[in-house]
């Protein structure tokens, strides 16, 4: 039998229900980050919004407590980018996410005479909390010179993991760098996985997030190379189904995955910076939720990701806040003219979203251009 064909709103509607963007869901944080495929954390607030916009009762303080108790940790992870994910996936992510992919680090390897002896240095003198200074510092005592101490450390975090943040390090307000210490000292009884138990957790954690999904697009949100997901993809057997997208693309999804009618309402959301819904996919697969034609106004060259509202589940513009004393307000730019039904939405939800991000401002307002 053929593959059921998908249409792009059918898979625009499959991701919003499994991103929780069609029902703010009753879950905890720490459930939410697995059930999203984790966060992207480069910009401190981003999974508060990201977090607010897609639970039913969510407050700053649920987060950060989550991080204080070493449920939720950050790190560097897919795409070598800042992630929060559970403490329980840390480990099968960080391993799939590095071990998979040693040539994507080959021009630094070879300014690091043996990376993985200074590695295991590294992870031993992190067993308490170190600033990235002091980490640089003791690269030195390794070997490495103080020029490429800086960039080196960064290289031995991404390519070779086991190195998480220390809060204040991914709350609310923090924007310093983080000190970081041993993964394995910071999460309680980190077990590290095999490879090929954790490239199949990582292909089940982003197909139950975003799926269907092509094989490249698990690559481009992973940075894992398509070889070793084809792998993961046949050892899942039963547990994986295949679709074609309009392209004729073969698309994989697990079994059992939710895939609501094209007709589904999608409620209006505000999306943060960097959210994964935007970065999920491989060109051109995009087009489910992004539009090829305000792609570039969304997405910088650089790799920066503006926040953005969705309307009837399409991104249809951007939003910034601004946070004076006692003023939220969220002013949100759209890339075309608004039907009068989907306006007053965004200015409902807007408002609500003032109230979350302005602390103690007792005035809150939203202004549409």
């Amino acid at each position: 039998m053929a593959d059921r064909r998908l249409t792009d709103r059918e898979l625009n509607r499959a991701l919003l229900a499994r991103q929780l963007l069609l029902k703010r869901a009753a879950l905890s944080p720490v459930t939410a980050i697995e059930r999203l495929a984790g966060l992207q954390a480069q910009w401190s607030p981003a999974p508060y919004v990201g977090l607010w916009s897609r639970l039913a009762t969510f407050t700053i303080a649920d987060l950060e407590g989550a991080l204080a108790d070493r449920a939720v940790v950050k790190a560097t992870l897919m795409r070598g980018t800042l992630h929060l994910v559970s403490a329980k996936d840390y480990p099968a992510l960080s391993v799939a996410t590095t071990r998979s992919r040693p040539e994507r680090w080959a021009p630094a390897a070879r300014r690091l005479a043996d990376a993985d002896t200074i590695h295991r240095a590294t992870i031993k003198h992190a067993r308490t909390a170190r600033t990235r200074e002091a980490l640089a510092d003791f690269l030195v005592t390794q070997g490495v010179t103080a020029e490429l101490s800086r960039p080196m450390l960064w290289w031995l975090i991404a390519s070779h993991g086991s190195l998480v943040h220390v809060p204040p390090s991914g709350t609310w307000t923090h924007r310093k760098a983080g000190d970081l210490i041993a993964a394995d000292a910071w999460i309680r009884a980190a077990h590290e996985p095999t490879l090929d138990a954790a490239l199949r957790l990582a292909v089940q954690r982003h197909l139950a997030a975003f799926g269907p999904a092509t094989v490249d697009d698990i690559s481009s949100w992973s940075s894992i190379r398509t070889p070793a997901i084809r792998v993961a993809l046949e050892e899942l057997g039963p547990t994986i189904r295949t679709f074609v997208d309009e392209r004729g693309r073969r698309l994989y999804d697990l079994t059992g995955a939710p895939l609501p009618p094209a007709d589904t309402a999608a409620p209006v959301r505000y999306l943060p910076k960097w959210d994964s819904t935007l970065l999920a996919y491989a060109a051109p697969e995009r087009v489910r939720i992004l539009s090829e034609a305000h792609r570039k106004t969304v997405i910088a060259k650089n790799g920066d990701v503006a926040q953005t509202i969705l309307v009837d589940g399409m991104v249809a513009g951007t939003w910034s806040a601004t946070v004076k004393i006692g003023e939220a307000t969220i002013a949100v730019t759209p890339f075309g003219r608004l039907a009068k039904p989907d306006r007053a939405a965004l200015i409902e939800e807007g408002e609500r979203l003032a109230t979350f991000v302005g602390g103690t401002a007792t005035s809150h307002g939203v202004t549409i251009a």
